[in-house]
């Protein structure tokens, strides 16, 4: 008989290779040996909050410990804003006479515009240098660059008009002194460097018209302004960062005393050849879509006066633009953790404290949770859950040692099917 035994101890000692154990034999002279239970160490890991459980399927399970990872190193939050360069933008203005008809709706214009690029996220100031005949007229006129919105919306809204009687006006000087202008202002060499013109009448670099002389002796050539305008260019970081637009009434779609402003000449020049011609010799190494241009509306037309553009849609695309990417890390730390057996808690944890977390997670970062279900599981359950709840503490937050400041919560499931019981 006790090599009966002895066999079936042989048998025995590999069980775990077939499946079997020793209790299971027996001999004319021993006993039935209880069942060793099966344990299961299960380890958790930290998982990501969108992806918040998880399922395990067991084929059988007696005893089990949990390892759950105390801290997890992840990234909170993240926030991407896209910057887009500054814009500087000095509109020179018209104020003779010949703008009556047009001077609220073109007051309006401006307005809507600086209040389109400030919704469209776009960091401005904007000033304001207004012309008549005389270079006088022009220092008279001058709201220097502000970023308050309110200060320049109350000037551009109180502006006068001034009459004069004859063509051409100072818009070629006001042009220039708007780059001087430019050029003493050193706050931001980031920004965008642009004017743009506005007038219904050929332009010229003279002062009024002396008493002895005809109007064709005031000097209409474009040279004083293209030369200033280009010297500044190439001064900046980047030339294509002068930008020159125009908004001027076309001959064609205009009459009466409009027309009669659009079609007179100086210098060879009438009010849309001129412009054009500023437009074409100004930055002439720049492709021209970055230089600036006529306004034109939906047909691709000029606009006049400035009550529409496509100004803003236009200018944007001019921009560049920089990313600025701010990013919260930290660790999701465990705060409690049960075991549910249907709606049934029969087990639960809490630690004595975050900083023990903590501790925990910048040493082994493994929490046991022991002999879970060896005593409370009921016999014959199926399902079974952990439910673990984390707080996230940013990097910053846990240097400070302040643990329980959540920047964010979550809830991890992890669900497990027993299949044999």
């Amino acid at each position: 008989m006790r090599k009966i035994v002895f066999r079936a101890s042989i048998v025995c000692l590999f069980g775990s290779l077939l499946s079997c154990n020793e209790g299971s034999f027996t001999g004319r002279t021993g006993t039935a040996k209880p069942a060793t239970p099966k344990k299961h160490v299960v380890t958790v890991m930290g998982m990501d909050p969108m992806l918040q459980g998880g399922q395990k399927v067991v084929q059988s399970i007696d005893a089990v410990d949990f390892v759950i990872q105390a801290g997890d190193n992840r990234v909170l939050s993240e926030q991407v804003n896209t910057k887009k360069q500054p814009v500087d933008l000095y509109f020179v203005l018209d104020s003779t006479a010949s703008m009556t008809n047009e001077l609220e709706a073109v007051k309006n214009g401006i307005v809507t515009l600086t209040e389109n690029l400030k919704q469209a996220q776009i960091d401005l100031r904007a000033g304001l240098v207004g012309f008549v005949d005389a270079f006088s007229s022009v220092d008279e006129r001058i709201l220097q660059l502000t970023p308050d919105m309110a200060t320049f919306n109350n000037f551009m809204m109180n502006y006068k008009l001034e009459g004069n009687s004859d063509y051409p006006e100072a818009s070629l000087y006001a042009t220039q002194k708007a780059i001087e202008l430019h050029e003493s202002d050193r706050t931001n060499s980031d920004a965008i460097k642009a004017i743009l013109l506005i007038t219904d009448v050929v332009g010229h670099n003279g002062a009024s018209k002396p008493a002895e002389k005809e109007e064709e002796d005031r000097d209409c050539s474009i040279n004083a302004l293209v030369d200033k305008a280009n010297a500044y260019a190439t001064s900046l970081r980047d030339p294509t960062y002068f930008k020159f637009f125009f908004d001027v009434p076309e001959s064609s779609r205009v009459t009466g005393e409009d027309r009669e402003g659009a079609v007179h000449e100086c210098g060879g020049f009438n009010i849309k050849s001129q412009m054009d011609a500023v437009y074409t010799a100004i930055n002439p190494t720049v492709p021209q879509e970055k230089r600036g241009g006529p306004l034109l509306d939906s047909s691709g037309q000029m606009v006049w006066p400035l009550t529409e553009s496509n100004f803003v849609s236009t200018l944007s695309s001019m921009l560049s633009e920089s990313v600025d990417r701010q990013v919260m890390d930290g660790s999701c730390l465990a705060t409690k953790a049960e075991v549910y057996e249907g709606s049934r808690v029969i087990y639960s944890w809490a630690p004595p404290s975050m900083e023990a977390v903590v501790n925990l997670s910048q040493s082994t970062n493994q929490l046991p949770l022991i002999n879970v279900l060896q005593t409370e599981r009921a016999k014959g359950t199926q399902n079974l859950e952990l439910r673990i709840d984390r707080c996230c503490v940013s990097r910053d937050d846990l240097l400070r040692k302040q643990y329980s400041t959540c920047q964010k919560s979550y809830l991890q499931t992890i669900r497990y099917d027993i299949v044999n019981n």
